[in-house]
């Protein structure tokens, strides 16, 4: 709990930060278009996991990424935080392991987010995502 109110606090400069969630999985259904002679395509039973959040300056298919203000380490993990333009065109991007599906939503109205990662915790080799906030 003392976690969530370092994060809130972090945030609430000014405004109300609010938890921003993507889906913890994803279902798709993914097809082999071509297969090599002598394999058999399978499907796992594992479903795809959020590996990583972005964040974009318009919608993500313009590519317009935006790299995190600040990094900062912590007991439980780091977090990085973003700085937006007022009435920016912000959209947070959720991508998920084995599959090139990602999914996107604008977030209207938000001038900071930060990203809390757990500490000693990895998802594809990137730092597991915690919590995400934003005002």
């Amino acid at each position: 709990m003392l976690r969530i109110w370092c994060c809130l606090l972090g945030l609430a400069v000014t405004g109300v930060a609010q938890e921003i969630q993507c889906p913890p999985t994803v279902e798709v259904r993914q097809v082999a278009t071509e297969v090599p002679p002598g394999f058999t395509p399978a499907v796992s039973a594992t479903p795809p996991r959020l590996a990583a959040v972005a964040f974009f300056d318009g919608n993500p298919e313009e590519e317009a990424s935006l790299v995190y203000d600040r990094l900062t380490p912590g007991r439980h993990g780091s977090r990085a935080y973003w700085t937006f333009q007022p009435n920016a065109h912000i959209w947070l991007s959720c991508s998920y392991t084995g599959t090139s599906i990602v999914l996107s939503r604008p977030l209207p109205n938000v001038t900071r987010c930060m990203v809390a990662y757990k500490r000693d915790s990895t998802v594809a080799g990137l730092p597991e995502v915690d919590r995400v906030f934003c005002r």
